[in-house]
């Protein structure tokens, strides 16, 4: 994404936000949604009299027209930052960053705030930005990730995937009982059901998963090649003859895997958003309008 582009999102239902915004709001105020009459004397605003309805009323009192006050609310972006994420060309980690761009720019435009928190195999509490409005805001947490220094890895597939789910936790424990939108960032290649009860603290929020892959993890070679791969945890060189079936079972699981993920948040009334190597801000902005109600 050469251009930084805003999408639109939303949040289904009303906030309780105090502070005006741009999303449907529960409290009384200046607005364009009518939320009920009141007596005159009760809202002495003129402007908003109602003649119709004062007319009809059995007790004849004068009534005025009052409307919900839209708000703004806090976004928070959870970004997972495991060796995994830093695979693929140009890395899993960029297209997280031009999402955060696009981000800054469209919460702006809606007046909410931004907040970002970070983990590997460890909660990264250096990178922890507390809500915070402006233009800049996404530009200053992508400038952020892209300059944060790895964590050690942990020895061993098993025990960095371990550690990475007891960080993610972490940080989802510092959001829990919040309300607005979350944003979770991950390719997340963990083991899923050790993550649901997790996923139920952030029950009060509105939960999108971006889901980003590389091309090259989802599109298989064709079938008669050698592929020379390195594991980005221990570093070792493995050699794979890419047969018609490995490729088709290659293709399988990953349908699979994006089968449990649909599978996984459905039951928050949540689905996916699935990236391949770039960040698209017209598709996620089609995802809010088909999949937001």
């Amino acid at each position: 994404m050469n251009e930084t582009e805003e999408f639109v999102y939303r949040v289904p239902g009303s906030t309780a936000g105090s502070r005006p915004g741009a999303h449907r709001g529960s409290s009384r105020g200046s607005g364009m949604s009518f939320a009920a009459h009141a007596r005159l004397f009760d809202q002495p605003d003129p402007r908003r009299l109602d003649l119709r309805a004062s007319i009809t009323d059995v007790r004849g009192e004068w009534l005025v027209r009052t409307y919900l006050q839209p708000a703004s609310i806090t976004v928070h972006v959870l970004i997972d930052m495991s060796t995994s994420m830093r695979f693929g060309q140009p890395g899993k980690l960029n297209v997280a960053t031009q999402f955060l761009q696009s981000l800054g720019i469209s919460a702006h435009a809606y007046g909410d705030a931004i907040s970002m928190l970070a983990f590997d195999e460890q909660f990264r509490e250096d990178l922890y930005m507390p809500p915070r409005r402006g233009r800049a805001i996404g530009s200053l947490m992508a400038d952020t990730l892209n300059n944060a220094i790895p964590a050690t890895p942990v020895q061993g597939k098993s025990s960095s995937q371990k550690s990475t789910i007891s960080a993610f936790q972490t940080a989802v424990n510092q959001i829990e009982g919040t309300n607005g939108l979350v944003f979770l960032l991950s390719d997340f290649h963990w083991p899923l059901n050790t993550v649901d009860s997790t996923l139920d603290k952030l029950s009060n929020t509105t939960l999108v998963p971006i889901v980003i892959w590389d091309k090259t993890e989802v599109v298989p070679p064709a079938a008669g090649q050698l592929l020379f791969a390195r594991d980005l945890e221990s570093q070792q060189r493995r050699q794979l003859w890419i047969s018609e079936h490995k490729r088709e079972q290659w293709l399988e699981n990953v349908q699979s895997q994006r089968q449990n993920l649909i599978d996984l948040f459905a039951k928050r009334n949540s689905k996916p958003f699935f990236i391949e190597s770039e960040f698209n801000a017209e598709r996620l902005s089609r995802y809010f309008m088909e999949h937001a109600s």
